[in-house]
């Protein structure tokens, strides 16, 4: 089996492709991060190779789960080396504006209070 992923903000995409059984799946999905994609690709697969009745979504849910809670655990250490009481060089509002990115395209920043709101458009 072959299979390759991407990912643009928003969008997650996976193509699975058997080349020896003249057999291929492709699953988008609408949501960052959306790891369902792998178990769509392996249910095709299970059915179309009639091998069973595995729960991939179970599985990947299991699977990803435990990566996202070392992460965070990960995060939490990364923040404790933060220096406390630090702020940024220049007032929030300087950091408004817009700016462009050659891939994600227009990014407006906004200051609402004492956060900044990023706005692709």
């Amino acid at each position: 089996m072959q299979f390759h992923t991407g990912s643009l903000p928003g969008l997650t995409a996976i193509i699975g492709l058997i080349p020896e059984l003249n057999f291929g799946v492709y699953a988008f999905g609408n949501l960052d991060h959306a790891e369902l994609r792998y178990a769509l690709m392996y249910k095709a697969i299970d059915l179309f190779l009639d091998l069973g009745d595995t729960d991939w979504n179970k599985e990947f849910l299991v699977l990803y789960g435990e990566l996202d809670k070392q992460n965070k655990e990960l995060q939490k250490e990364g923040q404790s080396g933060q220096i406390k009481g630090n702020s940024p060089t220049l007032g929030l509002a300087d950091y408004t504006g817009a700016y462009n990115d050659k891939l994600l395209g227009p990014l407006i920043v906004t200051l609402d209070g004492n956060k900044l709101n990023p706005h692709y458009s």
